[in-house]
């Protein structure tokens, strides 16, 4: 029986990258991508893509490594045609990227926005709204074509519980989370003739490497 091919967007480090090393051990090939080569190095969560590659090929699977920046379309549209290229099919998405980060540092370091209230910078909010719903949105825009031609597939979309509570300093976060749980039930609904199955999970705060330097 042939393994099918999972795509996972920030899949280096943080949640990404366990959801890579547990569906690798379930007998999944895996493909990830992220805003760069190094991003995996940032909080030490590994020592380079080679490694997370090996490691992931020790559970007798493929893995594959494209970087690129989702906000960007056409990095977004090559590098899924690089994972086409690579695997023929494309099984599943999980679109993991995100993260309420100031800046836009090629290896998406963490630390708040200077005002992370309602009265955040308007740029500041425009790359965190990027970072969460551009990233998610741009990679389906590239991926759902294929699955709709193959006329099957899994979307996971990365959500958050600030999506559906109030939260005071993460105004921006918030509403670009939303954005991806509402963009989540329409294709949901826009998909299932497709044959193509769209659901999210909506983490609340988890111990990875950014949170924790975050929290500090």
């Amino acid at each position: 029986m042939n393994k099918k091919n999972i795509l996972i967007t920030g899949g280096t480090r943080g949640l990404g990258l366990e959801y890579a090393m547990f569906l690798s051990k379930k007998g999944y090939n895996i493909g990830l991508t992220d805003i760069s080569e190094n991003a995996c190095t940032t909080y030490g969560e590994a020592k380079s893509i080679e490694s997370i590659l090996n490691k992931i090929r020790k559970n007798k699977v493929e893995a594959w490594f494209s970087a690129a920046d989702l906000t960007n379309k056409e990095e977004t549209n090559l590098m899924v045609k690089k994972f086409i290229s690579k695997f023929g099919v494309i099984n599943g998405i999980i679109t993991n990227a995100g993260g309420d980060i100031a800046g836009r540092g090629k290896n998406a370091e963490g630390g708040k926005a200077e005002n992370n209230s309602f009265f955040i910078d308007k740029l500041e909010h425009e790359n965190i709204f990027d970072r969460n719903y551009y990233t998610c949105f741009n990679t389906l825009k590239a991926v759902i074509p294929y699955m709709k031609k193959q006329g099957f597939g899994k979307v996971i979309t990365v959500s958050s519980v600030n999506a559906v509570f109030g939260v005071e300093k993460e105004t921006a976060y918030s509403v670009a989370k939303a954005g991806v749980l509402q963009l989540t039930r329409s294709l949901a609904k826009e998909l299932r003739k497709n044959g193509i199955n769209v659901n999210c999970i909506m983490p609340g705060p988890v111990k990875t490497g950014r949170f924790m330097s975050t929290l500090k």
